[in-house]
């Protein structure tokens, strides 16, 4: 499994919020768009179709360390965890400046 960096923009996008980052296990690229997808859209009620990826920051392993933006860790989640369960294992991760 890799490590793959994927940032969602939802509705917020148009209150000015920042798009959310999601650090994700996968074996491809693919998989890793759907897990943080999934993740996003059900932790947050969102619909699908109101997502959009950003294809800047979404890449393969994690945020550099001296990133400017937070980043929440979901690699300690696995696919045949409740969402519940996986919700409370998330974390949020920021750079140290």
């Amino acid at each position: 499994m890799k490590t793959f960096t994927v940032t969602i923009a939802g509705n917020e996008r148009f209150d000015g919020e920042a798009p959310y980052t999601w650090v994700v296990t996968a074996p491809d690229m693919a998989t890793a768009v759907n897990r943080a997808l999934a993740h996003h859209a059900l932790s947050l009620t969102q619909h699908l179709c109101d997502l959009e990826i950003d294809p800047l920051h979404t890449f393969e392993g994690p945020p550099p360390d001296d990133c400017t933006y937070h980043w929440n860790d979901l690699r300690t989640a696995t696919p045949s965890q409740p969402l519940a369960t996986t919700l409370s294992k998330a974390t949020i991760r920021t750079s140290t400046s």
